[in-house]
């Protein structure tokens, strides 16, 4: 036991070291300053949502890679990795702190989103159709917004401008060893950090099931803040849309195709 206790406090180390070394502080010249123009997410290319009768016709399968010790670390037979982004997170001491996330694609869900480090824990933030819809509207009304000069800095509820909607949340200290999960609302907006607005995405705390049925001793989540730039929330938008969704997909449905349908030998 005492082993297997060492072997885990080395894992968790090794992650938290890695998290502190990927991340960067904010620059000032990543920051958006007020006026400058942007080309936002086109119609054509923003999220129109992928229904689930559409996604049932076809099974989509997570190949296994690595051995059974990673992919428990890593939680590769949950989620599709699709592409990877910069994102900035709110720290404890009210600044900001640049963090990479990844765009993924739940496959039991059938939920896509993104996961990111925040604070202390791997947070994944999965959308649902209408949700990533509501981020694609929110994107081109806080684009239009911001050139417009229309974003107020003493609003105090602009983190929620542009619309509530559904969020499922899952957690945990290493990805793939979730700890946390609950369905609850994430908001759009935008706020101001040192002069600069950023568009923003806000979960407040919420309980965590897991803790109900006494499978984690966590009882909730933390309250998230991420910021993001222009370019960022643009490229977020894009990456969440059906076109980019069945783009990452597609290798994965003709690999469960061929399975159903195996080549074989006439006699």
């Amino acid at each position: 036991m005492k082993k297997i206790a060492v072997v885990s406090i080395l894992c968790v180390c090794s992650v938290l070291t890695f998290i502190s070394c990927s991340s960067t502080k904010v620059d000032t010249d990543t920051s958006d300053q007020y006026g400058t123009e942007v080309t936002p997410v086109s119609p054509s290319s923003a999220p129109a949502g992928t229904s689930k009768d559409e996604a049932g016709k076809t099974q989509i399968t997570v190949p296994q890679q690595g051995n059974a010790f990673t992919r428990f670390f890593t939680g590769s037979q949950k989620d599709i990795e699709m592409d990877k982004t910069k994102i900035f997170q709110l720290t404890v001491v009210n600044t900001l702190k640049q963090e990479d996330a990844a765009v993924i694609y739940n496959v039991k869900s059938e939920k896509a989103g993104f996961s990111a480090w925040y604070q202390t824990n791997w947070y994944h933030l999965l959308f649902d159709t209408a949700t990533r819809r509501g981020l694609a509207a929110a994107s081109l009304q806080y684009m239009s917004d911001f050139e417009q000069k229309k974003l107020d800095r003493k609003d105090k509820k602009s983190y929620k401008a542009y619309g509530e909607y559904p969020v499922t949340l899952r957690w945990g200290t290493i990805p793939g060893m979730e700890s946390g999960y609950a369905d609850t609302n994430i908001q759009f907006g935008y706020e101001f950090n040192k002069n600069s607005p950023y568009f923003t995405v806000t979960v407040w705390q919420v309980a965590n099931e897991a803790y109900k049925d006494n499978s984690s001793d966590v009882p909730t989540s933390s309250t998230l803040h991420f910021y993001m730039t222009k370019v960022q929330v643009t490229q977020m938008a894009e990456m969440l849309s059906d076109e980019k969704i069945m783009e990452a997909l597609k290798p994965y449905m003709q690999n469960a195709e061929e399975d159903k349908n195996p080549q074989t030998d006439a006699y």
